[in-house]
């Protein structure tokens, strides 16, 4: 091996342990959507174990593609702690995608080797940090199979077959990313043959993609666009998108950011300026195709229905394609050319600090929410995950955020789970060839709540006015009580005392997360003896009472008919309020004149109640009785 192969290769093996030392640096780097793929891949290595509850409550589905992480996270999770596994996964994942870029470089030119380098300055995309694992396992794959385009364009069949194999094997781990490949493999296998060929090859590139296309057909197939969050597409103004686009590229500090991008712009400008003639028909081709996935971040739209954070997925081979045009000037003297890749072997370290120091910052943002991973109680059933401030103490504003979008506590609870058991109702379910499993139609978990208090505790007014934040947080008490528990993540030390006042005891508190499981007041409802022998049906309801009314009625937590056969003691009829409400209430008896089931004019109520037919009390665990007296 020649010397400067050796010395290549050594930068190769520094910027790699570099790589690897930013994503170890702290136990766990918190990443949107990440908590949703290792849980579901735990739930799949445990589905099937003695005692286990999953089958109660969950479905496995004939997931197809989307795999990419499990297939690597799943056997790792099933010999070793998740924690190591997830970053084992990832170490393999980042620097198959340095790696494979590296490919890409050399296919094209060895003279551009020292440029690989950059590969693990973009080896951690915003896509990564945004918890999107499978889509960045399906991009690093992906490089190898644009490199073997590249070192030579399919011309035989089996190498058409080949490449159609890889194709499939992508598209298995993330189908949209094989589609993309598959784009840019078609336009250079197009561009390296005669123009009168072309028909023929386009015929033979339709049967290379024909099972990836099958793929993706199955992957829409019966999804569930309704049970997606991002239900309208979304488009941002220009000097919107512009604002924030720079860390779509680069996550972390703007200048890293600029400074990459301008890199890629200068390979696409520079190899366009050469023109065919200084050039090959392979990087006149990914020149173009650079243009075309840097218009398409700029300008598709943010999200689609059933699909959020559309635009940003081309990001990855906009920079791919950008970077590896680059070519060092053919004027540059022979030692300099040689100090190339040392000198950007330091870069890639340089990046690799730079992306340390943004994992540290997250992991101190989160440290409340991590800490309560580790702290969480044995969960039983499903718990009600609420997240009030998900951003860790980031900058809400994605112009200013340094990963732009990103809600990187919202999930974290999910953690939980993995180590202390518990339910979670609202993994991703969109699809059954894209994703792992489901919940069961049947399974025994809650009605899900209407979502009315969550986005309220996420406004602004929530945070500026402390009697609205009460009757909000309330309000969630509420939504959680029928839930095994309840996991706030962005609240207030002081939270904890609203939901120990409605009969919550909290297991585990600190700063902004609260876990706590709801028990309730033994309260019931005192009448007459006589109060069911009056002729007609009487029903009762009750509900929290809050200091500062957030909708136009107030929220029923139960309402009920009396059965005229209920049993009376000697003294008065005893009916328990079996939500076990605890705190200030409203409850209204009605005497249902009308048979109407409603309060309504004729209708009697307790003789102390209010114009609504409403009274007032306040139950403890000491004083839990509510009298009324027709």
């Amino acid at each position: 091996m020649k010397r400067d192969s050796i010395e290549w290769l050594a930068c190769m093996l520094l910027g790699s342990l570099g790589l690897v030392w930013a994503l170890w640096v702290v136990p766990y780097i918190p990443m949107q959507d990440g908590p949703h793929h290792v849980l579901a891949a735990h739930i799949e290595n445990h589905y099937s174990d003695p005692g286990a509850v999953y089958p109660d409550y969950y479905r496995v589905l004939p997931q197809l593609t989307a795999k990419g992480f499990s297939l690597i996270f799943g056997p790792l999770e099933s010999l070793m702690p998740w924690r190591l596994a997830l970053r084992l996964t990832l170490s393999v994942a980042a620097l198959g995608f340095a790696w494979g870029f590296a490919l890409v470089v050399l296919a094209l030119d060895r003279e551009r080797r020292p440029f690989a380098l950059l590969g693990f300055v973009i080896a951690l995309p915003w896509t990564l940090y945004m918890g999107m694992f499978p889509f960045f396992v399906g991009s690093a794959l992906g490089l190898y199979t644009l490199a073997f385009v590249l070192r030579r364009p399919p011309d035989t069949n089996p190498r058409r077959a080949l490449l159609a194999l890889l194709l499939l094997l992508q598209g298995i781990c993330h189908v949209f990313t094989a589609l993309l490949v598959g784009v840019v493999a078609a336009v250079v296998m197009l561009a390296n043959v005669p123009k009168g060929q072309r028909l023929r090859e386009l015929g033979s590139l339709t049967l290379i993609g024909a099972p990836t296309a099958g793929l993706l057909s199955l992957a829409f197939w019966g999804t569930h666009a309704g049970n997606n969050d991002q239900q309208l597409t979304t488009q941002v103004l220009p000097a919107g998108r512009l604002s924030e686009l720079s860390r779509w590229f680069v996550p972390g500090p703007d200048l890293r950011a600029w400074l990459v991008i301008a890199l890629m712009l200068v390979g696409i400008v520079a190899t366009l300026a050469r023109g065919r003639r200084r050039t090959t028909a392979s990087e006149q081709s990914l020149a173009w195709l650079g243009v075309g996935f840097v218009a398409l971040s700029l300008a598709a739209p943010l999200h689609i229905r059933g699909w959020q954070f559309f635009a940003p997925r081309f990001v990855p081979v906009a920079l791919v394609l950008g970077l590896a045009l680059l070519r060092a000037p053919e004027r540059l003297a022979p030692l300099a050319k040689r100090a190339l890749a040392p000198l950007l072997a330091l870069c890639a370290l340089g990046s690799s600090w730079v992306s340390a120091g943004l994992h540290r910052e997250l992991a101190r943002g989160c440290a409340d929410q991590l800490a309560a991973i580790d702290a969480s109680p044995l969960y039983r059933g499903a718990w009600f995950k609420v997240v009030i401030d998900p951003f860790c103490g980031a900058p809400r504003d994605a112009a200013r955020s340094p990963i732009p979008h990103a809600a990187l506590a919202a999930n974290l609870p999910l953690l939980s789970h993995v180590d202390h058991g518990g339910i979670e109702p609202t993994l991703f379910n969109g699809s059954p060839f894209v994703h792992a499993i489901e919940l069961r139609a049947d399974a025994p978990v809650p009605p899900a709540p209407d979502g009315l208090m969550v986005s309220l505790a996420q406004s602004p007014w929530f945070s500026a006015h402390q009697e609205f934040r009460r009757s909000v947080l309330t309000g969630l008490a509420a939504d959680g009580m029928p839930f095994a528990g309840i996991h706030l993540v962005g609240g207030r030390p002081d939270d904890a005392a609203v939901f120990a006042e409605r009969g919550y005891v909290t297991d585990f508190s600190r700063g902004s997360s609260l876990i706590a499981h709801f028990e309730g007041c033994a309260a019931e409802l005192q009448l007459p003896p006589n109060a069911l022998n009056q002729g007609v049906n009487v029903y009762y309801e009750y509900g929290l009472l809050t200091s500062k009314g957030i909708t136009p009625e107030l929220r029923t937590l139960a309402k009920k008919l009396l059965p005229r056969a209920t049993p009376a003691g000697n003294d008065a009829l005893h009916i328990p309020l079996t939500e076990r409400p605890c705190g200030q209430l409203w409850l209204r008896v009605v005497w249902d004149s009308d048979g109407s089931f409603t309060y309504s004019p004729g209708d009697r109520t307790c003789a102390n109640s209010n114009r609504e037919g409403r009274l007032f009390a306040t139950v403890t665990p000491e004083q839990g009785t509510v009298r009324c007296a027709p």
